[in-house]
């Protein structure tokens, strides 16, 4: 439970910094999308999917973040109205609220997240 709480918070403090650095704001629930990611990744991607390949895991991560992202989307931009992101002007994206190159970049930054989740241990 300790761990939990620990990579809880180190992801609700490292998504959100990502997005001050690519967009220079961020918003509450992206600190929620973030710590809830990276417990989900830690669970599947060291859990279930332990003895698969990083390639497996990536994409694993990738499709974990982006549903993360699209749930926290769909309440936050599109249900409350906050408005605080809108893919809707970047390829194969789904109602503005998550999109390809972002899935595809999730999948990269899968890689780093792993290794936080083993330094955590």
């Amino acid at each position: 439970m300790y761990r939990t709480v620990r990579l809880f918070f180190a992801g609700s403090s490292i998504y959100p910094a990502i997005e001050l650095l690519y967009r220079r704001k961020t918003h509450i629930s992206m600190a929620m999308a973030g710590g809830s990611s990276l417990c989900i990744i830690d669970k599947i991607c060291n859990g279930l999917l332990k003895q698969k390949r990083l390639p497996v895991k990536c994409i694993a991560g990738s499709f974990i973040i982006t549903s993360v992202e699209l749930v926290t989307g769909l309440i936050v931009n599109v249900y409350m109205k906050k408005n605080v992101w809108d893919y809707s002007n970047l390829p194969m994206n789904m109602k503005g609220q998550v999109c390809l190159p972002f899935t595809i970049a999730w999948g990269l930054i899968t890689i780093p997240a792993l290794t936080l989740c083993k330094f955590v241990k």
